[in-house]
């Protein structure tokens, strides 16, 4: 009675034909069912975001990142939202509609106070003439 073979259990495998299932395969597809569901509810989750949120009394979409992490950019095109998409009351943007529309939100370190930050974005008006690529006229504009 002490050996250590007399606690094993055999089992008859023609008995497991009896079984109403297999316990194998229907844990694993089972599992797999589970897994493809809950993927596919992730997906839908993305999907379902209503469209850039500025930071004005609501939590913004895309969200900041990290103050020494890289800036996130995001890209909408008309095809996500559809021609009649409204912007927040708060960008005082009236307008319905876009064709394409860019966000990049970022924290960064700037030690010159906030005249020296509006004064450097204010610069970007120095750049007339600059080539850019127009997606509304598909071609290089100045």
């Amino acid at each position: 009675m002490g050996q250590a073979g007399s606690l094993r259990r055999v089992v008859n495998p023609r008995a497991l034909g009896s079984l109403p299932y297999k316990p194998t395969l229907v844990r694993a597809s089972t599992m797999i069912r589970f897994v493809i569901s809950v993927m596919l509810l992730c997906l839908a989750h993305g999907y379902a975001q209503t469209g850039p949120q500025p930071p004005c009394g609501m939590d913004p979409v895309p969200p900041y990142p990290g103050l020494d992490s890289s800036p996130t950019v995001t890209f909408w095109s008309e095809s996500v939202f559809g021609r009649d998409w409204k912007p927040p009351a708060c960008t005082g943007w009236s307008e319905v509609g876009f064709s394409s529309l860019i966000t990049t939100v970022a924290r960064f370190r700037y030690t010159s106070g906030a005249e020296g930050l509006l004064r450097r974005i204010g610069a970007v008006s120095e750049l007339e003439g600059m080539r850019y690529w127009s997606t509304t006229h598909k071609q290089c504009r100045p």
